[in-house]
């Protein structure tokens, strides 16, 4: 992909990714971001994620995000490989007050999941077979980030993000801004998908998934699904590293739902998706006799 027109003056971009047709790393900094346009350099690189093959994503999603309760907080890593499909797990949830675990840790790899039965102190592991957290069609959103896929070729990504920016008013590039985060710089986007209106109504998040169709892949077996909120939408603050183009961190939450005419509804509970990502591997160790750390701090 060559974003022949990702300058605002509408030139050919020079200094340019060959690979990707993304500005290089050397070239894209603190002063000139404000050159390229925001929208062209956010799919560019929604573009170029989704066509990695391996990634491990760490997540923390709020369980019950319900007003007044601190809220049963999940950690949940998992390495996926959509070539292979070999699929690799560590969950355990916490309070949200005291950081303590308060539910049974539980491990999946090699087709197998490891439960940790705590009882005085002591930590025994007992194996379910075949486990919840071994079935690729649970873990189908946590593969990724909840939004976009990994695994596709250029083309089939082209026709993803095509269809994407084919709908008017779905989705909307609010800004690109130049961070610095531990050392590291980082092109910060903050976006939203909105519902926009559709047969009998509005619907948001169901347009990921009528762009994923456009792939021509089976869902199923990708596999690929969007976070829960069918009828709303999302907000999605995303930040990206300009030398490896790809992104590291990522916070996405839930937007209202819209009514028949168009106005948004009150928002029960805000569930969080923060995802870090790793796309150098698709394994991480997860042997049970280990206590795999995922809390993601970024």
């Amino acid at each position: 992909m060559v974003l022949h027109s990702s300058k605002k003056t509408g030139t050919p971009a020079t200094h340019t990714n060959a690979a990707t047709g993304l500005p290089s790393g050397d070239v894209l900094n603190a002063h000139t971001l404000a050159n390229y346009n925001k929208d062209d350099l956010f799919w560019g690189y929604f573009q170029h994620a989704a066509q990695q093959s391996k990634v491990v994503t760490t997540h923390l999603q709020s369980k019950y995000p319900t007003i007044g309760q601190t809220g049963d907080i999940q950690r949940l890593k998992v390495g996926f490989d959509y070539h292979t499909k070999k699929l690799v797990v560590a969950e355990e949830s916490f309070d949200a007050l005291t950081n303590k675990t308060i539910d049974s840790k539980i491990r999946c790899y090699d087709g197998k999941q490891y439960d940790a039965i705590v009882d005085a102190g002591s930590t025994t592991w007992e194996t379910t077979n075949p486990g919840y957290f071994c079935e690729l069609d649970n873990m189908a959103w946590f593969v990724s980030d909840g939004m976009n896929t990994g695994g596709l070729s250029e083309e089939q990504a082209k026709k993803f993000v095509a269809s994407l920016r084919s709908e008017k008013d779905l989705m909307t590039v609010n800004s690109a801004r130049w961070e610095a985060h531990k050392g590291k710089d980082y092109v910060h986007f903050s976006v939203d998908l909105k519902p926009v209106a559709a047969a009998g109504g509005y619907e948001g998040v169901p347009f990921l998934q009528v762009a994923f169709d456009d792939t021509g892949l089976d869902y199923q077996k990708h596999p690929y699904q969007p976070k829960e909120n069918f009828g709303g939408g999302y907000h999605l603050e995303y930040w990206v590293n300009p030398v490896s183009q790809l992104p590291e961190y990522a916070e996405l939450s839930d937007t209202p739902l819209y009514d028949k005419a168009g106005k948004p509804q009150i928002l029960s509970g805000n569930v969080t998706l923060t995802t870090i990502y790793d796309f150098t591997t698709a394994t991480f160790d997860a042997r049970t006799s280990t206590n795999v750390s995922i809390d993601p701090t970024w």
